[in-house]
């Protein structure tokens, strides 16, 4: 396994209390706290070991003291541009169970990680297509 370049420190985007989260139920005032909080647990429990580390969502869950459910939205938000723009890839262990890692927007343009499966340097393809 040829190892990924030395991180960056990736930053985590602050968005604006009022637009920082998405959808009919998000009342600022109520849940910013708690869903800000939630994302910089899941961005620094994944920074803190790099893209090599493979986390299904109950490892993440227990890790950060969150539900599952709110583990997989903070990672579907770590998407967004407006937190960074990182990719997350996602790779079935078997059945419904998948696994997740960050992969910080910095290292993902540097083009420099090699696929640990194929070996292709391509930009971080999901590792999905090369089983196909």
């Amino acid at each position: 396994m040829t190892a990924p370049p030395p991180i960056r420190r990736a930053e985590l985007p602050q968005p604006a209390r009022g637009i920082a989260f998405d959808g009919v139920t998000y009342d600022p005032s109520a849940d910013y706290e708690r869903l800000n909080g939630q994302q910089r647990a899941v961005f620094d429990q994944l920074m803190a070991y790099g893209p090599e580390r493979w986390w299904t969502l109950r490892e993440l869950s227990e890790a950060v003291s969150a539900s599952e459910a709110s583990v997989s939205a903070r990672l579907r938000d770590l998407r967004k541009p407006k937190y960074g723009g990182h990719t997350v890839h996602r790779r079935r262990v078997e059945g419904g169970l998948w696994e997740y890692r960050l992969i910080p927007k910095a290292l993902a343009d540097s083009l420099a990680w090699m696929c640990e499966v194929c070996g292709r340097r391509d930009g971080l393809h999901d590792q999905e297509e090369c089983f196909k």
